[in-house]
């Protein structure tokens, strides 16, 4: 994934309802699964296979974390740093419908799904939207609704 431009090319205005904008892809890694739940979530089914296995998965599984920290860096990077965006009001309905295991490779994406004029700050929208990350399998690892404070291009 990349660094954000210095100058954003992206406006509220671009934000389309149901325009998907693609934010990358990532292949997880064993090793990187396990360091993260180390550092942040050290339950037993992240760090070893044995546990893994006792409650029916097939190997390890990132934390929901690790996923949502990956997925942050994705819409940061590739999508709201070419933007001139504000701190975002809310993110809700978290979910992680399905475990990422070791060389699993998500692809990211963001939908607008609404957006309207702020009736406060003339100079910005507010964009409503959702993240979402799907496996090789086409199975929804992560989806989050999210609401972000974006400038207008006038």
């Amino acid at each position: 994934m990349s660094a954000a431009p210095k100058h954003p090319d992206l406006c509220w205005e671009d934000f389309v309802p149901q325009r998907v904008f693609p934010l990358g892809t990532v292949t997880m890694g064993r090793e990187e699964i396990i360091e993260f739940a180390r550092s942040w979530d050290p339950q037993g089914f992240h760090l070893n296979p044995a546990a893994a296995s006792e409650i029916g998965l097939e190997d390890v599984i990132a934390s929901g974390i690790h996923t949502l920290c990956i997925c942050s860096r994705a819409i940061v990077t590739e999508l709201l740093g070419r933007t001139d965006n504000l701190p975002g009001p809310e993110a809700e309905r978290l979910r992680w419908p399905h475990p990422v295991y070791p060389g699993d490779r998500i692809e990211i994406s963001y939908r607008p799904t609404s957006r309207r004029r702020t009736r406060s700050r003339p100079d910005r929208g507010l964009v409503l939207g959702v993240l979402e990350a799907i496996n090789q399998n086409g199975d929804v690892v992560l989806e989050m609704k999210l609401k972000s404070f974006i400038k207008l291009r006038d």
